[in-house]
């Protein structure tokens, strides 16, 4: 399972920054020890340097401000915030997994305080200049 957090060739004049990572304490893990103004691959300069951040999985949860409670794993962390670089927080892998069910994610949604979305393996998000729009053959729920 690789783990990536890197800017990504340019695309028609924007950069991109790439998250893919395997569970989302070590996303918030990784983040955090990146959490440095002048590297490279930090939260920081991820936020301000990148014009299309793709994340899947736990690397699209880090995208947002925060990814609740129920999904930090990580002992040590001092709080569920990511990098924010969209405004709404998500539940990714609806009805994947026995704890990933629509029950689950109101609960996860309803401890945020914010807009959310939980979606499956068939539904991405795109942020286009500031608008939101799911994409999806699948299913999804919008909360907040």
């Amino acid at each position: 399972m690789g783990r990536e957090f890197q800017p990504g060739p340019a695309s028609s004049g924007t950069s991109t920054i790439r998250a893919n990572f395997g569970g989302t304490f070590e996303t918030l893990a990784y983040v955090r020890r990146r959490d440095e103004p002048e590297h490279p691959l930090g939260a920081r300069a991820a936020s301000q340097q990148a014009d299309r951040p793709v994340g899947v999985s736990a690397g699209s949860m880090v995208m947002t401000p925060r990814i609740g409670e129920y999904f930090v794993e990580w002992p040590s962390a001092p709080d569920d915030r990511t990098l924010g670089v969209v405004d709404f927080s998500i539940f990714p892998h609806l009805n994947a997994f026995p704890t990933n069910t629509l029950a689950h994610a109101e609960r996860w949604a309803a401890d945020l305080g914010g807009p959310a979305y939980a979606i499956d393996e068939q539904t991405a998000i795109k942020v286009v200049d500031g608008s939101v729009v799911v994409v999806s053959e699948g299913e999804w729920t919008k909360f907040g």
